[in-house]
């Protein structure tokens, strides 16, 4: 049952995220930006960066003792932001869709947060490899929900009229959203059980004095300082603590690498995908849902795929090969993404539907494979699975704001 949890809150991390980029092929013939609020949408989730980071830096040892309160907080707002743009979402002010948009920042918000606190969540569980398995896979089945609902409404058929409304598909995101919440519930229930049953609990007035100096000195001896309780002080040279950092990360190298460059070229393609389709296609709704549909699904069939891999853990040789190798490849379907959306935007002849969704397919999968084994890697240790959040978020802000300038400088633009 609680894995179920974990996937719940994983599923709910990026579901408006999704949703929205669901719903933009119905968007696009109804909104001043046209097929551009792709990558408008894509720059504002990004933007949604600013919350972690700052959490991050500014306040690292607050986030690990108050992990749960985060979730709360940012489930919340998921749920805000999918009512709110059940109703408003067609709201426009100068030519801009700023309802839409504003829904996109904080669900951008709400993802990136998500990335820096539900990871470090799972780390603390008995069973942290399965317990960040399911949750990565929650993650990844995020597109896949989304698009299902969006596919019952109607959005992969050429007709003047959907299924149900767009009201009523935000509506039901939202609802989703809710059962998130009280399986995160769920999940901190256990973990505070289980805290008691080891004399580590969450919350310092948990603690006797006696006890937490006893936990402190074992935290400070394993160089974990995850395990020390909240409001802990420790003494040390500023230039041991960096050293011992540094060392942690250096250890973990590839992984870290590997997250960066993956959501660097994952969250740089949504704003491609409407200038993939040839010229005559570019006003067919459902050819812009299956290739949407492709990019956001099938992400959770290449985490699936590491269930099934012997070497799925970066930690071993074959299992470093294997990353690396996909890393690469990864890049490819990229590259050509880009160079096809730059002839077809030049009025050139640009492939078929079919061979772009085969690439757009087999890219999401090595971005789901890559992210799933690289955060598995990061388990061990709670200080480096949080960077790791942070540089995947990183990487997927540096990505969307290429794509954002490729587009609106006209490197890239509609033919």
């Amino acid at each position: 049952m609680l894995r179920i949890c974990y996937f719940l809150i994983g599923l709910s991390a990026w579901l408006v995220v999704c949703a929205i980029y669901a719903e933009a092929g119905y968007f696009v013939d109804r909104i001043p930006e046209s097929y551009a609020i792709y990558c408008q949408i894509d720059f504002a989730v990004q933007l949604g960066n600013v919350a972690p980071l700052l959490l991050v830096l500014l306040f690292p040892h607050w986030i690990e003792h108050n992990c749960c309160t985060i979730v709360y907080t940012i489930l919340v707002l998921s749920l805000i932001t999918s009512f709110g743009l059940s109703t408003l979402w067609n709201i426009t002010l100068e030519n801009r869709s700023v309802v839409i948009l504003g829904g996109s920042f904080l669900a951008g918000v709400v993802g990136a947060t998500s990335m820096a606190t539900l990871f470090a969540i799972a780390r603390r569980d008995a069973r942290s490899q399965v317990s960040i398995k399911w949750l990565s896979t929650g993650l990844g089945c995020s597109g896949l929900v989304a698009n299902l609902l969006a596919l019952a409404q109607g959005l992969a058929l050429q007709r003047a009229r959907l299924i149900f409304s767009t009201q009523t598909y935000f509506v039901t995101i939202g609802t989703v959203q809710c059962i998130a919440l009280a399986a995160s519930k769920a999940i901190v229930r256990s973990l505070s059980a289980s805290a008691n049953t080891k004399q580590l609990p969450l919350r310092i007035d948990e603690l006797n004095t006696r006890s937490e100096e006893s936990e402190a000195g074992e935290a400070i001896e394993s160089e974990d300082l995850s395990l020390l309780p909240c409001g802990t002080r420790v003494e040390c040279h500023d230039s041991l603590c960096w050293t011992s950092k540094l060392a942690k990360l250096r250890r973990h190298a590839l992984p870290l690498v590997a997250i960066f460059a993956t959501n660097f070229l994952q969250f740089g393609a949504p704003g491609l995908l409407p200038f993939l389709l040839p010229g005559t296609e570019r006003n067919s709704r459902p050819c812009l849902f299956w290739l949407n549909a492709g990019f956001q699904c099938s992400d959770v069939v290449g985490r699936l795929a590491t269930s099934l891999s012997t070497s799925c853990t970066s930690s071993s040789r074959r299992g470093k090969q294997l990353l690396t190798f996909l890393s690469v490849a990864h890049a490819i379907p990229f590259v050509y993404m880009v160079c096809v959306a730059h002839i077809g935007g030049q009025g050139g002849h640009i492939p078929s539907i079919y061979v772009s969704l085969v690439f757009v397919v087999a890219f999401s999968f090595c971005h789901g494979y890559i992210s799933t084994v690289s955060f598995q890697s990061l388990a061990e240790d709670h200080a480096v699975t949080i960077w790791g959040g942070l540089l995947n978020q990183f990487g997927a802000l540096f990505g969307s704001v290429l794509t954002f300038i490729l587009v609106n400088t006209h490197v890239i633009k509609k033919a």
